[in-house]
C-alpha cells in the first residue's frame, strides 16, 4: 500500500503523486512514496503496488484521489513477466526497530498503472484494507506483549535477587524475583491486560464474521457498526499497552533487558512502530470521537453501552462483585460520552484534547466487559478444570482492582477542558 509521501502522512488530501491517463486506458504514475513496507525485494517474481494518486483532471483534496494498481514488472497478455515498470528504490529507511522488514522510499517515474475502483474514490477503496490493517496492528501489539510476558515470567522464575518480605530462601540466600510483591504485580498487570485483549479480539472477530455473513441485513449492519466503533480502540489501546508491557518486561529483566542478549529490547523497539502505523493513535482517537460514536445508522456507542448494561444486570451471585465494579466505571463512560457529545457541538478543542482519554476509557471498560464474559464461563466450568479456571478468576480479580480504575484518572483529567492548553504560549 503506497500512501505516505514526504509532504503528507495521514493528511492524504495534499498528496502530490500524479496520474495521467493514456489512450489505452492505463495511467502514467509519477511521484514519490515513503515508508513502504517491503516496497522492494527479490522474494517474489513481481510486486503489485496499490498507489494513491490524483488524476490530472481530478479536483484537489481527498475527493480527487484515485487508487491505482502499479506492478514492479509489466505483466504480458499471456500472464508472463514483461519489462520493468518505472519504479525505483530511492533508499532504505534506517529504522529504530523492525529491521528485518525493508521499508523503502519508492520513486514512480511515469510508471504504468491501472485504476482500481471508481475514479476519485480511491480512499474508500483503500480503507477497505486499511481498517483490517488497523485491527491487525493492534493484534501485533498484543502478540509482542505476549512474548514479553512469557519471557518475563520465565526470567522471574530463574533470577535470584534480594529477599522478599515472605522469604522462602534457604540458608539466608536470595529469593527468586517472582517472590517479590512488585514483580508479581507487574507480571499480573501484563497477564490481565493480555488475556482481556485476547478475549476482546475474539468478540471482535465474531462481530466481523456476523457483519460479513449474517442473513439478516439489520443484524449485519449492527455488527458492522460495532466493528467500526472498536477498530480504533483495538489499534490504539493494544499498541499503547504493548509499549507499557514491553517496557515493564525490560524492567523485570533489569540490566539484561537493556542489552541485546535477552531480546527484550528488540520487542520494545519493534512495538514502537505500532502506535504510529496505519494512522497514529491520536488520529485514531479523534476518528473515534468525531466519526465513530454516532453515524448515519444511529448512536453506535449508546448501542454498545446497552449491550454492557444487559450483561451487568444478569443475575449471578458469583459475578455480582465484578458486575458492580464494572458498573461504576460504565457510569464514568456514560458521563464521559455525554460530555464528549456536548463538546463536539460547542467546543471542538475540548473534545479533541479529550479524545485519547476517551478512547482509553472506552477501551478499559471494553476489556472489563470481556473479562466479565470470561468469568461467566470460568465460574460455570471451574469444577471441570480447577487449575485453569481459577487462574482466570484470579487474573480477572487483578484487572478489576488494579487496571480498570485507570478509567477514573483519564476521565477526571479529560473533562478539565482545553483552555489552558490552547492558550499556552510556546516560546
Amino acid at each position: 500500500m503506497c500512501l505516505t509521501e514526504p509532504v503528507c502522512g495521514t493528511d492524504l488530501g495534499i498528496l502530490k503523486t500524479k496520474a495521467h491517463e493514456q489512450e489505452d486506458g492505463t495511467y502514467k504514475i509519477s511521484g514519490q512514496k515513503i515508508f513502504i513496507t517491503s516496497g522492494d525485494h527479490d522474494l517474489t517474481e513481481n510486486i503489485i503496488h496499490l498507489v494513491l494518486a490524483r488524476a490530472s483532471d481530478s479536483p484537489p483534496g481527498t475527493k480527487g484521489i484515485s487508487l491505482f494498481l502499479v506492478p514492479k514488472y509489466i505483466v504480458k497478455e499471456n500472464g508472463s513477466i514483461g519489462p520493468k515498470n518505472g519504479i525505483s528504490t530511492g533508499s532504505i529507511e534506517n529504522k529504530m526497530g523492525i529491521k528485518g522488514s525493508a521499508t523503502c522510499v519508492l520513486n514512480f517515474d511515469e510508471a504504468t498503472g491501472y485504476m482500481i475502483g471508481p475514479k476519485n474514490k480511491g480512499l474508500n477503496s483503500m480503507f477497505t484494507m486499511m481498517n483490517l490493517e488497523r485491527i491487525i496492528v493492534g493484534i501485533q501489539g498484543l502478540g509482542l506483549s505476549e512474548i514479553a510476558y512469557q519471557n518475563s515470567l520465565n526470567y522471574a522464575k530463574e533470577r535470584k535477587q534480594g529477599k522478599s518480605n515472605s522469604s522462602k530462601s534457604q540458608n539466608g540466600s536470595a529469593d527468586l524475583i517472582i517472590e517479590h510483591a512488585d514483580i508479581r504485580r507487574s507480571l499480573l498487570n501484563m497477564k490481565s491486560i493480555i488475556e482481556g485483549e485476547r478475549a476482546l479480539c475474539f468478540w471482535l472477530s465474531q462481530q466481523t464474521e456476523v457483519s460479513l455473513n449474517h442473513n439478516e441485513p439489520k443484524t449485519k449492519q449492527e455488527a458492522s457498526d460495532l466493528v467500526s466503533l472498536m477498530t480504533p480502540v483495538v489499534k490504539s489501546l493494544f499498541s499503547d499497552l504493548g509499549m507499557e508491557i514491553t517496557s515493564d518486561a525490560m524492567q523485570i529483566h533489569g540490566g539484561y533487558g537493556y542489552t541485546k542478549d535477552q531480546g527484550i529490547e528488540q520487542l520494545y523497539r519493534d512495538n514502537r512502530i505500532t502506535p504510529i502505523y496505519e494512522g497514529t493513535n491520536s488520529v485514531q482517537a479523534i476518528d473515534l470521537v468525531f466519526r465513530k460514536l454516532i453515524n448515519k445508522n444511529g448512536d453506535i456507542v449508546e448501542n454498545y453501552i446497552n449491550i454492557l448494561r444487559k450483561d451487568i444486570e444478569t443475575e449471578s451471585s458469583e459475578l455480582k462483585p465484578y458486575q458492580e465494579k464494572l458498573k461504576i466505571y460504565l457510569e464514568k463512560l456514560i458521563d464521559f460520552t455525554t460530555w464528549i457529545k456536548e463538546k463536539i457541538k460547542d467546543s471542538k478543542d475540548d473534545a479533541n484534547a479529550a479524545s485519547n482519554d476517551y478512547l482509553k476509557v472506552l477501551g478499559y471498560v471494553a476489556l472489563g466487559h470481556s473479562w466479565l464474559k470470561v468469568l461467566e464461563v470460568s465460574f460455570k466450568e471451574v469444577s471441570n478444570n480447577k487449575k485453569f479456571y481459577e487462574d482466570k478468576i484470579q487474573t480477572a480479580k487483578f484487572y478489576f482492582h488494579r487496571v480498570l480504575p485507570r478509567v477514573e484518572s483519564h476521565y477526571s483529567s479529560a473533562i478539565s477542558g482545553s483552555g489552558y492548553i490552547m492558550d499556552f504560549k510556546f516560546n
